[in-house]
């Protein structure tokens, strides 16, 4: 008996043979599956050609995304998304995923350790001066190493 068709045994195009594309790639084929409407040989071929489109317009990030929000949607094909789905995957990635900005990413380290400070300072005695102090030294911070640097030696102390 010959083995029936996979879609996630499909040959991939170069630019999405990586993850996270392979494991999205394999989650919409099963998913498709589940629904009892698996992916046909031309469709794979097709979807593929669709998702590289878009990888190499917007990266392949945005492409798991769009996978995803296909799931999640329960449609049943891949099609080239319009602009406001795009600029809609962009802000939802960029809002989950600050540390594709460097500065959001340290803006957040900076508030998550003045959030540690002000628990730690409602359990000890601290003048406001060491108050200023703490908070100036952790607003001159550049990175985020530099900030769980200074975190780290005011555990020491």
């Amino acid at each position: 008996m010959k083995d029936p068709y996979r879609a996630e045994d499909e040959v991939l195009p170069l630019m999405l043979s990586r993850e996270p594309f392979i494991s999205q790639w394999k989650v919409w084929c099963r998913d498709r599956r589940d629904r009892k409407k698996p992916l046909t040989p031309q469709a794979a071929k097709i979807q593929l050609s669709r998702l590289l489109d878009l990888a190499l317009a917007q990266g392949v990030e945005l492409t798991c995304d769009y996978i995803e929000l296909a799931i999640n949607q329960g449609w049943q094909g891949l099609f080239v998304p319009d602009e406001t789905t795009i600029a809609r995957l962009k802000r939802q990635r960029r809002e989950t995923n600050p540390a594709k900005n460097g500065h959001q990413a340290l803006a957040l380290e900076r508030k998550r350790s003045e959030q540690k400070l002000w628990d730690l300072w409602r359990q000890l005695e601290i003048t406001d001066e060491e108050r200023e102090n703490v908070l100036a030294n952790l607003g001159r911070c550049k990175t985020i190493d530099d900030v769980r640097k200074a975190m780290s030696q005011l555990g020491d102390k």
